[in-house]
């Protein structure tokens, strides 16, 4: 497996595999619902009055914003995606190989092969 695949399968396990397992967990965690005012407590104590139908929906709609983000942001590296104000090239490095170029597409790649969205 060439670098930049090593690189977009890592960032995928630790988006859609460990990141969205822990925050289906902190989600589903019914202690103390009523003293915080942060805005995941307060995300908490709505999702803990939704069907399981409905907290399936929210859990999708996480992973559509992290695929949406990390697609910008990979993107970004690879220079398919141009933020405002942003006019230079990126050069990313992983064991002194140039890996940008085609991450935006591997990790797309990974995000439709397992039906994530």
């Amino acid at each position: 497996m060439k670098n930049d695949e090593l690189v977009t399968n890592a960032l995928y396990q630790e988006l859609f595999v460990e990141n969205v397992a822990i925050y289906s967990k902190r989600l589903s965690r019914v202690d103390d619902l009523s003293s915080s005012l942060g805005v995941f407590d307060k995300t908490r104590k709505i999702y803990s009055n939704l069907t399981d139908d409905e907290k399936e929906t929210i859990t999708n709609l996480i992973k559509v914003v992290i695929a949406d983000t990390a697609s910008v942001v990979l993107g970004t590296i690879d220079g398919t995606h141009i933020p405002n104000n942003i006019d230079g090239d990126f050069e990313l490095f992983y064991k002194n190989e140039q890996i940008q170029g085609d991450l935006q597409d591997y990790f797309l790649e990974l995000v439709e092969t397992n039906n994530v969205i």
